[in-house]
């Protein structure tokens, strides 16, 4: 998670003053219900990540848009008939809640509600909250809760959601594959739920985090175990397997991983969420005849808000262990680009240059992402432009798997399988270079 806070000062400081001078977005007079908050603190989020990757078809369902939806901050302004909060009021506002109305609502399924109109842009000085979350999901923090904290009500507001739904009692084994703030605060809710509890991951520092913020008992670095199915049987009582694993990555082949990790009778968690129109495959014959429940959760409800905001206050969730830089507004993009090099699933990002020969000497920079789950390099992500000083005129990409890495991101080495031509030239062969990050 990162910090993003609003700073009077930063035009001077990247001495960009002249350059957006004057440049101001129009805060809209208040209607009914509305409050007006200025911005203390916002995080960054795995779903905004995912949203400045490819959209959202819930986040965010037409543009333009604000963006960023985890915040807090002072009441700045109240409509004339808002009476739970005033001018001056240190607050945390959840980025949705339910009509009471529809279907779903009626039958308690709040976080289903049809009209569900979820709130963004807390990538901002300023934001209106509208009056339904006003009056449903807008709290008022103790004196002593920093913003940095209050921030986090919304994610763990998800996790307690997940954690109650999935029923997690004493004495279970439970495993998290993902450790990124969602992974780990699974991990840390079910711990206080009495459950004995293993995780699996390879960012050293989410590793390390598991022990310090989760107090799990058991750790699986994928850098050193590629599958840890082995590994959670062990841990499981009688080694008949868990009896829940919970997914926070979101990636069809660690759904199906997960599947096989837990025992007869036991519950699949599916909380990482995929990229629209993925499948996954399961073995009928073990989900049937082996009674496993499988489930999702999504979202969360004015409960769970408030049982997050009463979990960070206590103490028992130390959700500022989880922060880990601090910026100011203007680089949220910089923060954005940063999630999507380095996450709890994959250890490097491997930037692969491919060289070919246009008027201006440019050239695509490709981001390929290596599954060291699964030993080979498998998706592009991201297309962008970079300066080069060399060009030729083929262009060609590999698929490799992974033959060992050391310490340092240069002793990545790579077996190569095959090469696929994407495109190639009459009168000389492709080019390819990479390098690490």
């Amino acid at each position: 998670k990162t910090i993003v806070k609003f700073n009077s000062e930063w035009l001077e400081n990247m001495n960009l003053k002249e350059k957006y001078q004057g440049l101001k977005t129009r805060i809209k007079p208040l209607e009914k219900g509305e409050i007006l908050v200025k911005i203390q603190a916002a995080l960054t989020c795995g779903t905004d990540v995912k949203t400045f990757r490819r959209g959202h078809p819930v986040l965010i369902k037409e543009i333009p848009s604000g963006f960023g939806h985890e915040f807090s901050g002072i009441v700045e302004k109240v409509a004339s008939d808002v009476t739970n909060v005033k001018v001056g009021d240190r607050v945390v506002c959840a980025n949705s809640a339910p009509c009471g109305e529809c279907f779903y609502c009626k039958r308690g399924e709040y976080n289903l509600c049809e009209n569900l109109n979820l709130l963004n842009g807390a990538y901002a000085e300023y934001i209106v909250v509208p009056e339904r979350i006003v009056k449903k999901n807008t709290l008022i923090l103790p004196p002593s809760l920093p913003f940095e904290k209050a921030a986090f009500c919304e994610p763990l507001a998800n996790v307690v959601h997940g954690v109650e739904r999935t029923g997690i009692k004493p004495g279970q084994t439970v495993g998290v594959i993902g450790i990124g703030p969602i992974g780990l605060m699974f991990a840390r809710l079910c711990k206080l739920k009495g459950a004995k509890v293993i995780v699996a991951g390879r960012n050293p520092i989410k590793l390390k985090l598991a022990e310090e913020f989760a107090h799990v008992d058991d750790i699986v670095d994928l850098k050193k175990y590629a599958n840890p199915e082995k590994i959670f049987r062990d841990f499981s009582d009688e080694g008949k397997g868990l009896d829940v694993a919970i997914e926070c990555v979101g990636m069809p082949e660690i759904w199906e991983l997960v599947f096989s990790c837990v025992r007869p009778g036991g519950t699949v968690h599916f909380f990482g969420g995929c990229k629209s129109g993925s499948k996954v495959s399961f073995d009928t014959t073990k989900m049937h005849y082996g009674d496993i429940r499988l489930m999702s959760v999504f979202h969360h409800t004015p409960k769970y808000f408030r049982q997050a905001l009463d979990l960070i206050a206590s103490g028992e969730v130390e959700v500022e262990k989880l922060i880990t830089a601090e910026l100011t507004l203007e680089k949220v993009e910089y923060a954005m680009q940063q999630h999507m090099q380095i996450s709890p699933i994959h250890q490097h990002t491997v930037i692969l240059i491919i060289l070919y020969q246009i008027s201006r000497i440019k050239a695509n920079l490709l981001t390929v992402r290596t599954d060291r789950l699964h030993g080979q390099i498998h998706f592009i992500t991201q297309t962008t432009q970079c300066n080069i000083q060399k060009t030729h005129r083929d262009i060609q990409f590999c698929l490799g798997s992974i033959q060992n890495v050391g310490s340092g991101l240069d002793q990545l080495l790579f077996h190569l399988m095959h090469v696929k031509t994407s495109y190639k030239s009459k009168d000389s062969s492709a080019i390819l270079k990479f390098r690490c990050l």
